[in-house]
């Protein structure tokens, strides 16, 4: 899940994850940005009446044996590019779980006509990293926003095409 600055990738990963914990999911939420605190906060202004007890939080990196449906790493800038993201596949498979990154994108160019996120974004990860990202995701999300219409726009996925969510907004 990649977007441009204050976007939401917190709060759609978050969303994300207290829908799955609802289903009975075990969740794994791993972020180095946030405190408990104010992970639990935002976890409130998600969804007061959510059921959050299948949602596990972690300040650090580090996975146990317990079995985990869904694991959403917040961010991968903060967390650092020194994830193994080819190991993180293998873990997905071998666990038949879901893993969720987050990466933030440098906002575009002054002289830059396109307003929403693509591919050509990630270049700003080192090449050997990007290759490794673009290769081992299954789908790259761009959340976008524009006036009051959100936008999840699907760069990439196993069949090649691209898929556009228009969302509208009150906000």
């Amino acid at each position: 899940v990649a977007s441009r600055p204050y976007r939401g990738k917190t709060t759609f990963c978050m969303r994300t994850a207290i829908l799955y914990a609802e289903q009975d999911y075990k969740v794994l939420y791993l972020s180095d940005s946030l405190t408990r605190e104010e992970f639990n906060q935002k976890l409130q202004e998600c969804d007061t009446n959510a059921r959050t007890e299948n949602i596990t939080f972690v300040p650090v990196f580090c996975l146990s044996k317990t079995r985990l449906d869904l694991l959403i790493v917040d961010s991968i800038d903060t967390l650092g590019m020194d994830i193994d993201i080819g190991q993180l596949k293998e873990l997905s498979l071998e666990r038949k779980m879901m893993v969720w990154l987050t990466k933030q994108l440098a906002r575009p160019p002054l002289w830059s006509r396109r307003a929403h996120p693509t591919l050509t974004d990630i270049k700003f990860i080192p090449a050997k990293a990007r290759k490794k990202l673009i290769d081992y995701s299954d789908a790259i999300f761009f959340l976008h926003n524009e006036q009051s219409i959100r936008k999840i726009i699907l760069a990439k996925n196993q069949q090649g095409y691209l898929t556009e969510i228009k969302i509208k907004s009150s906000i």
